[in-house]
């Protein structure tokens, strides 16, 4: 697979959020919009609020901590947000369809530029030359790659994590002393009902 160095400017329209201070506003715990803050925590959802004197920002892009831990996350609401946030918007729409494959290489390359590191951070300039490699075939992205390796570490990631169970599954019964345990007729009968 050949890949190309973008720029992020060549895929996004970037731009800077209109910041709101949490201090000034309402958390709802029925509120319509999310509220992103400077954190990668629950995804930089930081609470629900309603709707303020201007519009949100749109559904389908990124938003990117500028100060701090400089980090992409995908925004599938509508939201506002506070201090520092850009908003990547995607150019071409099919790469909302794509955006974890967008998010891993952007934020790989935020990182090993900025890291969490408050002395250091990105300007819109900055992001705007910011360039990224992604996979090209025929000057054209290719889609479909970044799909079936997405779909490839998925995989790969639950089949770990059904190996990690049942190791931490087998030490519980080995400590329990239930490792070795035989069910009798009637244990037996009683799984078969709660079963059925």
């Amino acid at each position: 697979m050949n890949q190309k160095e973008v720029q992020l400017k060549d895929l996004f329209i970037i731009s800077t959020s209109r910041s709101v201070d949490k201090n000034k506003i309402k958390i709802e715990e029925n509120g319509i919009y999310d509220f992103i803050g400077r954190t990668i925590v629950d995804n930089g959802i930081q609470g629900k609020i309603n709707k303020l004197n201007f519009e949100p920002n749109n559904e389908n892009c990124f938003s990117v901590i500028q100060i701090g831990q400089t980090w992409a996350l995908w925004r599938e609401n509508k939201w506002y947000a506070s201090q520092n946030i850009f908003i990547l918007e995607p150019i071409d729409k099919e790469l909302k369809n794509h955006f974890l494959y967008f998010q891993a290489v952007i934020n790989k390359k935020l990182s090993s530029l900025y890291g969490r590191d408050y002395s250091i951070y990105p300007t819109k300039e900055k992001l705007n030359e910011l360039a990224i490699l992604i996979p090209y075939e025929e000057n054209n992205i290719c889609y479909d790659y970044m799909d079936s390796l997405i779909s490839e570490l998925e995989q790969e990631r639950i089949s770990e994590l059904e190996q990690e169970r049942i190791s931490e599954l087998d030490k519980y019964l080995k400590t329990a002393g239930l490792n070795d345990y035989l069910l009798n007729d009637e244990d037996t009968k009683i799984l078969n009902k709660k079963v059925l």
